[in-house]
């Protein structure tokens, strides 16, 4: 019988970064140039009704965005590796300081569904997670 261990490799991050969950069926492969500017948002385009969230454009369509909260926990993007003995290395590439999830326009009501089924998410994985 063969036993492999995960490892998290402790690394210091020194980068943080935002992630962007955008609701987009584009139909293209290739190389885009709409997010050059690094999802600059608009604070010029948001309405009395969309105070504290994030408005942006991406191919025209207006998008509404909230964060989630994870306060109580650390977000990271790992890169996956295996030692020679076959067992399984994660480390830390970059620190997600913040996540923004996105809906359409309009469709703000399933945005406050998405983000309940998040926390409720959470809560189950504290339950899991938590001795």
């Amino acid at each position: 019988m063969v036993t492999t261990t995960t490892t998290f490799v402790q690394n210091k991050v020194a980068k943080n970064y935002t992630a962007h969950l955008v609701p987009c069926k584009v139909r293209q492969t290739g190389p885009t140039t709409e997010f050059n500017d690094q999802f600059i948002l608009d604070e010029e385009l948001i309405e009395p009704t969309q105070q504290g969230k994030s408005v942006t454009y991406i191919r025209g369509r207006k998008i509404v965005g909230d964060e989630l909260r994870f306060e109580d926990s650390s977000c990271f993007v790992v890169k996956t590796s295996q030692d020679g003995l076959g067992n399984n290395l994660v480390e830390p590439v970059f620190n997600v300081a913040k996540i923004v999830n996105y809906e359409r326009e309009g469709n703000e009501e399933r945005l406050i569904n998405e983000l309940t089924n998040f926390e409720e998410l959470r809560h189950l994985e504290s339950l899991i997670h938590t001795p």
